[in-house]
């Protein structure tokens, strides 16, 4: 117990010595290091420049701390957007490998097509998904990666074909009992099919962006099977 006793006493006696502001240095109390006593700053005050500035805007570290000009400050939020749409924005998790899989199934693609499919390449991609790996105890991937969205965006460029086949029928998108039509009697995008990709009401502008990347093209199905990915992609990656 006094052993005990003596060692506890003895950490906390060299934790206050360290504390006590004498010796800020490596060099045994021989170097000329020294707090920083300056609120704007922070870092050691010493001959290397070791000083940075607490000023967000990055001012010069010797320079007196200047707030933000409430003007420019709203100006700067109106072009960035509200809180809720920074959080929407930049807060969202990956699209997990089984809702991806549903969200394929669900709009009418085969998820176990062969290769060079949108099921294909689903099935050869679930690594690069991020794929749990019960075996060796690794959970399925938490965030994105560069690699897991360019798969991603792999697989609804394929899907694209899929879903512009005039046989389409999704059948997590009915109305009135019956799969909607992505296309109209002219061949257009209709809101209820865009709605359909998007998981959320389409509005007009989405149907007019779709409909001018189809006249664009160089060919109606090349420009379809782009506003298709394109929707597709956007509707399900956070930015």
């Amino acid at each position: 117990m006094k052993k005990l006793a003596l060692t506890l006493i003895s950490s906390a006696l060299l934790v206050l010595a360290g504390c006590d502001g004498t010796n800020d240095s490596l060099s045994n109390g021989g170097g000329a290091e020294s707090v920083a006593t300056n609120t704007d700053q922070a870092g050691g005050g010493g001959p290397n420049g070791e000083n940075h500035s607490q000023d967000p805007n990055g001012a010069d570290p010797t320079a007196p701390f200047a707030a933000p000009d409430p003007a420019q400050k709203r100006v700067d939020d109106a072009t960035s957007g509200s809180p809720e749409t920074i959080a929407r924005l930049h807060s969202c998790g990956k699209v997990t490998v089984q809702s991806l899989s549903s969200i394929l199934a669900t709009r009418g693609v085969n998820v176990n097509g062969g290769a060079g499919s949108a099921g294909g390449i689903y099935k050869a991609g679930l690594a690069t998904l991020g794929q749990a790996n019960y075996a060796s105890r690794v959970p399925e991937a938490s965030f994105a990666t560069a690699s897991g969205m360019t798969k991603q965006m792999d697989i609804f460029a394929a899907a694209s074909t899929e879903v512009s086949n005039a046989a389409w029928a999704p059948t997590g998108c009915t109305s009135g009992g019956m799969p909607v039509k992505l296309f109209d009697a002219s061949g257009a995008f209709t809101k209820d099919g865009i709605s359909c990709l998007l998981g959320k009401p389409a509005r007009q502008e989405h149907v007019d962006l779709a409909n001018a990347a189809v006249t664009q093209a160089s060919t109606p199905a090349i420009g379809k099977n782009i506003a298709i990915s394109a929707l597709l992609s956007a509707a399900h990656t956070c930015e």
